[in-house]
């Protein structure tokens, strides 16, 4: 499954999306095992056609969609980033620094704290709005934006072509040489690395830039359709400027909209919080296999069940899920009917178990190993619980933000891994 939050959002966060670009259930479903890009002569392809061809190449179902994504976003100084985006203008990103909000060339700060009269400097300093900026046109640029929104192309170069845009200046694009796979944008001084591509069955997504600002970065996209609240993007009212822009002022219909999270999929994304937080989730439906109990049996047990919904249209609005129930370790898939009309047809041999909407108890541990984050995740959900005297309504369970589809994690990962533990309570 998968930000300050304001407080009404702590108990209606709904669990569908607990990490951005998590969570895969859109076309985006794995890699493609030994994908190679397809060998094309570029030259043969007219100007007036090449940005179809390169679409249909690498993002050929997402069409229309890539304007509206949710990302994380691993940057090469080890921070780990947040992005909503309404490309190619705003976006709302939660990094160290805080929490903000870009609208065009305006910057707020959304989680400042209060001043003695109610006020509150939305200011961004500088060097934080550099960065922004920084982070908007690279997750533009790895979104493939400006392909998207091109209203027409110009070969410049070998390879290299100039996309003219409807609104602002043009990028150029420069391919992977004899492929339809862009290797770098440029706009101006704006230059975004394509390093590596995650490969499906129907896309190229990018999966490793790079930024002179930002450095080489691994993104992570939610593929799933995305709607945001109304008022998500809104600016708040007092004080929006930079520093770079200390004259700019917020919208006269603004309204001050604190940090609210957006509606994405069928849920609230939800927050990382490593102290236990109440959350109303949705029901789901698992699939529940014995858990092996190392992490190469896990991946080779969960991959096939993972490409067999996939193959059914089910979303996996999730990340694998082990948990201790009736004495046995299981290993469990969570998934949802993308359309209606297309239930699970499971094979004999699955165990299915539904899991209706609940109230849930979560964290997510800050330090430590798999183990230690397990450990420390119980003792605090257990503690949490007794203090709100709730009881508990079922097992622990352990959900660490792992693409098991991908194969065994890697040893890094282990050792510092996103764990997020929960338990349903009343």
């Amino acid at each position: 499954m998968a930000q300050g939050i304001r407080s009404r959002s702590l108990v209606a966060l709904l669990a569908a999306f607990a990490a951005c670009g998590g969570s895969r259930s859109g076309p985006q479903v794995g890699p493609a095992a030994g994908a190679v890009p397809r060998q094309v002569d570029t030259a043969k392809i007219a100007d007036a056609a090449l940005v179809a061809a390169i679409l249909d190449e690498c993002h050929k179902p997402l069409r229309g969609r890539m304007d509206r994504v949710a990302a994380e976003l691993r940057c090469g100084d080890g921070s780990v980033l947040r992005v909503f985006a309404q490309l190619p203008e705003t976006m709302r990103v939660v990094t160290s620094d805080g929490l903000f909000l870009m609208r065009g060339p305006q910057l707020y700060r959304l989680d400042a704290p209060k001043r003695e009269d109610g006020s509150r400097d939305t200011t961004v300093p500088t060097a934080v709005s550099e960065r922004l900026h920084a982070i908007r046109g690279l997750v533009d640029a790895a979104s493939f934006g400006p392909l998207h929104r091109a209203v027409a192309c110009e070969k410049v170069g070998a390879g290299v072509y100039r996309l003219l845009q409807r609104e602002g200046a043009p990028w150029t694009v420069q391919l992977r040489g004899g492929t339809l796979l862009p290797e770098v944008f440029r706009r101006g001084d704006f230059e975004v690395v394509v390093r590596e591509y995650l490969p499906t069955k129907t896309t190229w997504i990018a999966r490793q830039v790079e930024q002179a600002t930002l450095g080489a970065c691994e993104i992570s996209f939610e593929l799933a359709d995305l709607a945001w609240d109304a008022d998500f993007f809104a600016a708040p009212a007092t004080e929006a400027r930079t520093d770079a822009d200390p004259g700019a002022a917020a919208p006269p219909t603004a309204k001050t909209t604190g940090t609210v999270i957006p509606y994405i999929a069928q849920g609230r994304a939800e927050p990382r919080s490593p102290t236990p937080i109440l959350i109303d989730a949705p029901a789901v439906d698992w699939v529940v296999l014995t858990d092996p109990g190392t992490w190469p049996r896990r991946a080779e047990v969960y991959k096939p069940v993972h490409d067999e919904l996939d193959r059914q249209n089910q979303a996996i609005p999730g990340f694998p899920i082990l948990l201790r129930d009736a004495d046995q370790d299981l290993l469990a898939i969570p998934f949802r009917a993308r359309d209606a009309k297309q239930p699970l047809q499971a094979p004999a041999q699955w165990q299915l178990r539904k899991i209706p909407a609940s109230r849930l108890l979560v964290c997510y541990p800050p330090a430590g190993d798999f183990a230690a984050r397990c450990a420390l995740g119980e003792k605090l959900l257990r503690e949490a619980a007794a203090a709100q005297s709730l009881r508990l309504r079922g097992p622990i369970v352990y959900q660490p933000f792992f693409h098991l589809d991908e194969g065994e994690p890697p040893a890094a990962k282990l050792q510092a891994p996103v764990v997020r533990v929960s338990v349903p309570v009343e």
